[in-house]
């Protein structure tokens, strides 16, 4: 995962390509991460969405809702790096 993550992070420096999760992207899911009980389900779904490029709907799932917080975590952590 921390290549594939790193691929994703990056942009061409000529300009060729733009990266898949933008520094915004990354801010926004610093601040879900800060304060996850802030955030409804909805904005956890649309977050773990737009970074992984998938569909996944809202849910009420406490285990599910752990599973996107923890591998928005680890994005976070291996584009760090």
């Amino acid at each position: 995962m921390p290549t594939k993550t790193r691929l994703k992070v990056a942009s061409c420096p000529l300009g060729k390509w733009e990266a898949e999760i933008k520094e915004t992207d990354l801010t926004e899911i610093r601040n879900l991460l800060e304060n996850p009980k802030q955030a409804t389900n909805g904005d956890l779904a649309r977050i773990y969405s737009k970074a992984t490029g998938t569909n996944t709907p809202a849910s009420s799932c406490s285990s599910c809702n752990r599973r996107m917080l923890g591998e928005l975590q680890k994005l976070l952590n291996d584009s760090e790096k």
